[in-house]
């Protein structure tokens, strides 16, 4: 199986911020880590929606 892992681009950058929640969720497990107050999987209380963590990614 060939991989091969490039930049994306501004206009398919949503679709790595889509994924980022999965993937928190998904490494949680593997780390014994719970979400936040919010249901969120990061390391602070301060996301309280998904769209909160979606506006603080970088494109």
């Amino acid at each position: 199986m060939k991989i091969e892992v490039k930049l994306t681009d501004k206009n398919k950058a949503y679709i790595i911020k889509n994924l980022y929640p999965l993937c928190l969720y998904d490494l949680a497990n593997h780390y014994d880590l719970l979400p936040n107050i919010h249901g969120i999987y990061e390391e602070g209380n301060e996301f309280k929606t998904l769209s909160d963590q979606y506006d603080v990614q970088q494109v």
